[in-house]
């Protein structure tokens, strides 16, 4: 988690360690194990195979008398994959000027492009708390695409899917990774939690409680910042008492997860271990159409794209639970 820059990645992210494939029966195993099953039935079945390609031609034949309709998802998937990846032009302000302007015209809807931005961001080298303030306690750069951690690709993707321009974006680092007020690009002013910034920012909204409608949530109430002793997790003088609200990662389903808003969504990963740190929230990312967890890994130390299920699964003795937010 990059907000969070005085704790490790021994405390948050997962470990590279065999243990964490000890996981714990999701509700979604079920369902992976099913869908493999169909895979290896269809393989081995001649009469499925035929019914297969047939299904196949059929579905050519109708795309090609559709010609003139919209963009589809794969379209839209395809024109992605044909583009350069952000982190690989992040140091050429005109061609990253000319794929914001690309994607602002294929993308007219806020959603579609962050999405669609999400995806261009796979491959993003992975550096621990790689923003800053330029200045002060933190040197590294306000914005950027170079490199990222979990928070760092919220933010700047984000920030991206919000501008017309690299200019643009940089100033709306400071509505999002900061608390408003005079002067408000500080260390001492940026929003280090993300537990908080998902319900005190008006672009992140926590919607754990919509989406777990008639599934118990978990709860935990602490002040953030401040461990059960007393003593602050970040040398600032913020904190927060708060109630965090969670789904239990075992009650995470393909039912439950198709109530995410259709594009795009945003999960933080809560550990329950930390909360006498003061913090609940591990890690964070993208829920891409509803199953397709887009985050900056720190095992593979790059940002890459994989089921959602089967990540909570691998690491159901890291994580404890999610927290669903959307964003605007």
């Amino acid at each position: 988690m990059g907000s969070v820059a005085g704790l490790t990645n021994s405390l948050l992210e997962p470990r590279p360690l065999l243990s964490r494939f000890k996981a714990r029966p999701l509700a979604c195993d079920a369902d992976v194990d099913a869908a493999n099953e169909d895979t290896l039935d269809t393989a081995g079945n001649p009469n499925q195979m035929r019914q297969l390609t047939l299904s196949i031609a059929l579905t050519l034949l109708l795309a090609a008398s559709a010609a003139g309709a919209p963009p589809t998802r794969n379209d839209d998937d395809r024109w992605v994959t044909e583009q350069p990846r952000l982190y690989q032009i992040a140091h050429d302000p005109i061609a990253l000027q000319n794929l914001l302007d690309a994607l602002w015209k294929r993308y007219p809807d806020f959603h579609a492009r962050l999405r669609a931005i999400a995806l261009l961001r796979l491959g993003t080298p992975y550096v621990l708390g790689c923003l800053g303030e330029e200045s002060g306690r933190d040197k590294n750069p306000v914005f950027r695409l170079d490199e990222s951690d979990c928070t760092v690709n919220v933010l700047t993707s984000t920030a991206m899917a919000h501008a017309r321009s690299l200019p643009e974006a940089r100033g709306w680092m400071t509505r999002l990774n900061y608390y408003p007020g005079e002067n408000p690009v500080r260390y001492e002013n940026r929003v280090h939690f993300t537990e908080d910034r998902i319900r005190a920012s008006q672009w992140f909204h926590d919607i754990t409680p919509q989406i777990a409608t008639g599934t118990p949530l978990a709860s935990v109430r602490l002040t953030l910042n401040r461990g059960s002793d007393g003593t602050p997790l970040l040398p600032i003088s913020w904190k927060r008492a708060t109630t965090i609200r969670y789904l239990r990662q075992s009650d995470v389903s393909p039912a439950l997860l198709a109530r995410l808003p259709a594009s795009i969504a945003g999960v933080a990963f809560v550990r329950e271990k930390l909360f006498p740190k003061g913090i609940a929230v591990a890690h964070e990312g993208f829920v891409v159409d509803r199953q397709w967890l887009v985050h900056a890994d720190s095992i593979t130390k790059k940002t890459v794209r994989t089921q959602l299920c089967d990540y909570l699964r691998k690491n159901a003795d890291w994580f404890d639970g999610v927290m669903i937010f959307s964003i605007e």
